[in-house]
């Protein structure tokens, strides 16, 4: 990964952590507790494995997928990324949970543009992803959002609403340079011991470039995890990937993955550290991604707004 980037990840870290902790402490001798303090570490943990937990978190995930081309030659591609959850009381009944996803990547790209014909159009466009001349290049890539509505009560755990991606990228070749929107929702089922669900996103292109291919893609997150005890839990959450616009097989990207979990705390702050190795059985045929290796921090933050809003 190199000194420097393991530096500036680890100083990042370092912060979330003093930022989380400032919040927490800030909270400490309010009237009303925080609902995370009533909790287990064991509790915690499955709530933080539910993407519409009633749980304020602030997550910072790092992603190195190593990807083989056509010729058994290898190159990696890093991706960090910071994943508020930010779940707002609507009224007694319904719940909001905004899930932004902010990121940074460090990827090969081509210094040329490559072409490509849409093959339901005939059109000529100019496509990034395309194998050309390549070079390494880094930047803030796209941002996504996700708005979630979910019931506050009843046995069945379910949210949607809507998703977009917005090109926010400080590199042309690292952005589809499309506004995307599209359909979200996540049902899921905790046990005493379990946690596992399905997490879907699906995007169309509404407007940008016209010189580059409409979107057409899915992203299906699904997880499993077991509790172990003492906030320690085994299981995987891999995103399963897909691209209308793509041929034959080049369409999916399927990882399996095994990780652990270990949900702590620091002092009153709850924290949760993630490790997870994935392995694709479904890639792309020209450096599509082999293996992928996973590590997340996720603190726990006070509550931003307690109150119903209506």
């Amino acid at each position: 990964m190199g000194i420097d980037r393991c530096r500036s990840l680890a100083a990042g870290v370092g912060i979330l952590i003093c930022v989380a902790g400032g919040l927490a402490d800030a909270q400490t001798g309010t009237d009303e507790p925080e609902q995370h303090q009533a909790m287990s570490n064991d509790q915690i943990a499955k709530q933080l494995s539910n993407p519409i937990s009633n749980l304020y978190s602030l997550q910072v995930q790092t992603n190195l997928t190593l990807q083989r081309g056509s010729s058994r030659s290898y190159r990696g591609e890093f991706t960090t990324n910071f994943q508020p959850a930010l779940p707002l009381h609507l009224t007694d009944d319904w719940n909001l949970i905004v899930r932004p996803v902010f990121n940074f990547t460090s990827t090969v790209v081509p210094t040329r543009p490559a072409e490509t014909v849409d093959q339901e159009s005939g059109a000529v466009f100019i496509s990034p992803f395309e194998r050309a001349e390549l070079d390494r290049t880094a930047g803030i890539g796209q941002t996504s959002v996700i708005a979630l509505l979910s019931p506050r009560k009843g046995r069945l755990l379910w949210g949607v609403g809507p998703t977009a991606i917005i090109p926010t990228t400080t590199r042309d070749a690292l952005s589809q340079r499309k506004y995307s929107l599209g359909p979200a929702g996540v049902i899921l089922n905790m046990t005493e011991k379990w946690v596992y669900g399905v997490f879907p996103q699906y995007w169309w292109s509404v407007s940008g470039s016209d010189r580059r291919l409409n979107v057409s893609q899915a992203n299906i997150q699904y997880f499993v995890w077991r509790s172990l005890g003492d906030g320690w839990q085994l299981g995987m959450s891999p995103n399963i990937s897909y691209n209308r616009k793509a041929s034959g097989p080049n369409a999916w990207q399927v990882p399996i993955g095994l990780g652990v979990q270990k949900t702590t705390r620091f002092g009153k702050m709850p924290v949760k550290f993630s490790l997870e190795s994935q392995y694709y059985v479904v890639h792309t045929d020209d450096f599509g991604p082999r293996w992928n290796i996973r590590f997340a921090i996720t603190p726990v933050i006070p509550a931003l707004i307690k109150r119903n809003l209506f």
